[in-house]
């Protein structure tokens, strides 16, 4: 990129913000050219994109050194590009802070100390000091001959002390490994040096021992070059969400801290399958790479479901610290190297299903709607409702009761297909068939009997009419969950239509084989959105539930199951008209209730980022900044006015943020998430 500032100045906003606006106006008296935020990011573009094109714009990079700098992320990233762009860089340290979050950034660059007697005592000094950086005569300082090109050396006297022996980190873990075995690890990972990668970090905040070890993990890596990304120093937002997406899409590799505490985290799990679903669209970049933190229980739902059939590392306590420091260095530096050998596969549940045993699921309307739709034998039994309504939960019942009945049962979750299936039919169907046929148990396989010459549905159709239903001659429940999942692709269209054909061909002939199939669907989305012919659809048929929030009168009874942690009718009404009903917030409020938060606490933190329901928020909001049509109409609702767009609103009321039967006539669905978008977005 062509050069159009001389000088791009690094700060911190607070004690350093005048000293940059001092530093910029007298450079700028002497003829030079400053790029200082915010005042030369323009109103339309992003600061992430201005930051970059000023550092790749500039020939000189100044870094204001305070304590709030060592500490700032936007600081150490600006350093991490000007040194992945090879430029000059000069650290000013504003005072005698021991820097940690900078040290190994700047450890090889030359050091201007300005710790005492006043910054403006040291503005002559520092402007010929960049002037001689940059090559050129200070106009305003004759006599000042300047060096010729700038070289990278250790800090001089007065600087950034000399690397004289280990880091505290570095200490910790020899105190904890044993001095030679870290010395071993850090020759070794010192020899795969992971210069130039760029890694995030994914955990879950204010757990222990995760916090110990992500900054173990964080330092080692940047002692070796690597920069590293933490979602710790980000105000949350709506630029934040977008933020936390672009990290884990750009990095290299991704490195999970799965404890038990960051397992059930909502944010975890998001940032995991944006990890998974980025390396299947960048050919295996970023490369995800889970730590297992003194966890081996089962890894809940869509954490299981990506990381099971990958390699992960393992760490049991700090005599583990240097090994696992080894191995992710060079895990991140090779990214074909086999990372650990697993002795066994750990099995998954699905971390947001209340187990068939729980004593805190409460049965609604639609239990007891379900059940005798199964024992009816309907051919279509629909299920819909918002995220964590516990549609999945109903489903488990409801499969339940199948097998009771001696039904055959088959359980697809639509969630856990790979999307590449979903631009084949041919690709679906034979993974569909297959999966019904393992569960089954039958030996015959769709591929066995598939013939190219008929079209991929009727190979498909054939095999489910002839070797399970007629073959086997016993009723089949199939249950298909996320169903939505494929409602965005082509081929949703030709397979729901035959599920609606189905349905049409047992109305006309009761004796044929489809009399022997019901097919239990759950979904979120509407779908009419994505299906055009409602003649082809099979969510216009059959028997529909909708599930909807607790009710009062449910809550007091899940209240009563926890052992009645909020004692009076008042109360209760007050915490329903917090939660709204919606079942997570429901069940986790009456949790930390039950272990000893009050009802007035839990309104106090119920908007907190780091509150009791922190962690899902902030995915909710990450959610919505996808996209920007979804944030304007979240807006306008929050201003009191209608949602703007009939289709925004059933995907907003899908996604469980509103409710209302259109678009004219929408309510935000709870207290905690109006104050929660009213804080970030309003």
């Amino acid at each position: 990129m062509e050069l159009q500032f001389d000088v791009f100045i690094s700060y911190a906003t607070g004690e350093a913000t005048p000293v940059c606006e001092s530093l910029c106006e007298h450079l700028e008296a002497t003829g030079l050219k400053c790029w200082m935020a915010p005042r030369n990011i323009m109103p339309s573009v992003s600061w992430d994109e201005a930051i970059l094109d000023g550092i790749e714009s500039s020939a000189l990079v100044v870094v204001l050194c305070d304590r709030k700098a060592d500490q700032s992320g936007y600081v150490k990233r600006e350093v991490a590009l000007a040194n992945e762009c090879d430029k000059p860089v000069l650290p000013v340290r504003l005072d005698a802070f021991p820097l940690r979050g900078l040290r190994f950034l700047l450890l090889m660059h030359h050091w201007f100390e300005a710790a005492e007697g006043g910054f403006e005592g040291h503005l002559e000094r520092l402007t010929n000091d960049i002037y001689k950086l940059l090559g050129r005569k200070n106009p305003l300082a004759p006599g000042v001959d300047p060096e010729p090109h700038f070289v990278p050396q250790p800090p001089r006297q007065g600087g950034l002390p000399m690397r004289e022996g280990p880091s505290p980190v570095e200490r910790s873990v020899a105190e904890t490994a044993g001095a030679s075995q870290f010395a071993e690890a850090t020759s070794r990972a010192d020899a795969t040096a992971t210069v130039g990668k760029h890694v995030a970090i994914l955990y879950r905040r204010n757990a222990d021992p995760d916090e110990r070890l992500l900054k173990l993990i964080e330092d080692g890596l940047r002692a070796r070059g690597a920069t590293v990304f933490i979602d710790r120093h980000l105000a949350v937002g709506v630029e934040w969400a977008r933020e936390i997406e672009r990290q884990i899409r750009n990095a290299d590799a991704v490195i999970a801290l799965l404890s038990a505490n960051a397992v059930d985290s909502e944010m975890i799990r998001y940032e995991i399958n944006v990890a998974h679903e980025a390396a299947q669209e960048q050919s295996g970049r970023p490369r995800l790479l889970p730590v297992r933190i003194a966890h081996d229980g089962p890894l809940p739902g869509e954490i299981g479901r990506i990381v099971d059939p990958i390699e992960w590392f393992t760490w049991q306590g700090r005599q583990d610290d240097a090994k696992l420091i080894e191995s992710l260095v060079q895990a991140v530096m090779d990214p074909v190297a086999s990372v650990v050998a697993r002795e066994r596969k750990v099995a998954t549940t699905d971390g947001a299903v209340l187990p068939l045993s729980s004593q805190y699921y409460v049965e609604r309307s639609a239990d007891h709607g379900l059940h005798d739709a199964l024992e009816r034998r309907d051919s279509i039994v629909l299920i819909k409702g918002a995220r964590q309504m516990g549609k999945t939960s109903l489903l488990a019942r409801g499969l339940r009761q199948a097998r009771e009945s001696r039904f055959d049962v088959v359980a697809t979750d639509f969630q856990k297909l790979s999307a590449d299936l979903f631009g084949s039919a041919k690709e679906l169907y034979l993974e569909l068939g297959n999966m019904i046929a393992d569960q089954l148990d039958i030996d015959e396989l769709p591929e066995d009997s598939w013939n190219e010459r008929r079209p991929p549905n009727v190979n498909f159709e054939r095999y489910l009419n002839r070797k399970v239903l007629r073959d086997r001659g016993r009723h089949l429940v199939w249950a298909i969950d996320e169903a939505d999942r494929l409602f965005p692709y082509g081929v949703s269209s030709e397979l729901f239509g035959l599920f609606r054909s189905w349905h049409n061909a047992r109305a006309l002939d009761p004796e044929a084989p489809w009399s022997g199939l019901s097919m239990v669907i759950a979904y979120a989305t509407e779908a009419h959105l994505f299906i055009a012919d409602l003649n082809q659809s099979p969510f216009n048929v059959g028997t529909r539930f909708v599930l909807a929030d607790f009710s009062l009168e449910e809550i007091k009874d899940l209240n009563r199951r926890y052992g009645e942690p909020i004692r009076d009718d008042r109360s209760l009404s007050r915490f329903h008209m917090l939660v709204g009903g919606q079942p997570f917030l429901t069940h986790r409020g009456l949790q930390e209730v039950a272990n000893g938060l009050s009802l007035s606490e839990i309104e106090r933190l119920a908007a907190d980022d780091q509150g009791p329901f922190g962690d899902h928020l902030r995915r909710m909001l990450v959610l919505l900044a996808k996209e920007e049509g979804m944030l304007a109409a979240m807006r306008d609702v929050l201003a009191g006015q209608p949602c703007p767009n009939e289709t925004v609103f059933y995907r907003l009321r899908s996604g469980g943020l509103l409710l209302g039967d259109s678009s004219k006539s929408t309510e935000i669905r709870c207290d905690i998430y109006a104050s929660y978008l009213r804080k970030h977005l309003a």
